[in-house]
């Protein structure tokens, strides 16, 4: 895995399909996110999938202006209605998504490995759960843009 302290670079492959599967989920072209996220599954396997992984924690980090080294309270939003939902309603792939971006922006590396190996090895649950943690990013920057813009008007 690469991490922001390990020597290895990032997979060039899986950080491009990575960035522009968030750009297509911020909008709304879900089919496509899925299409670039198959990719980096079948195209690097595990270790580019930590590494788009890693790209849609530092996106949401540097999207949302959340301070690294805090633990952070993420709201559950419905991915149909982007509307905010309590944990209990949540699948657990949104809770899966919303615990890596904790242990990212904590900066908790142990915890964060902890939730990619949960993953596993199944094609089909490791896309359901990449396919959220996307979604899950975009929406967050969405609401934080949209506050923004709410503060500046």
């Amino acid at each position: 895995m690469t991490t922001p302290n390990s020597p290895q670079p990032f997979d060039a492959f899986a950080v491009s399909r990575a960035q522009y599967a968030v750009a297509a989920a911020m909008t709304g072209e879900a089919d496509a996110a899925s299409t670039l996220i198959a990719a980096i599954v079948d195209g690097v396997g595990m270790p580019g999938v930590y590494d788009a992984v890693f790209v849609w924690c530092a996106t949401f980090h540097a999207r949302t202006g959340h301070p690294f080294g805090v633990h952070l309270t993420l709201t559950y939003v419905h991915p149909e209605t982007g509307q905010p939902i309590p944990e209990s309603e949540a699948a657990p792939t949104l809770v899966w998504a919303s615990h890596v971006i904790q242990a990212y922006v904590a900066r908790d590396k142990a915890r964060f490995e902890d939730l990619l190996r949960d993953l596993g090895e199944d094609r089909e649950q490791i896309m359901e759960h990449l396919t959220t943690m996307v979604e899950h990013v975009a929406a967050h920057v969405r609401l934080a843009e949209s506050a923004g813009r709410a503060a500046l008007s």
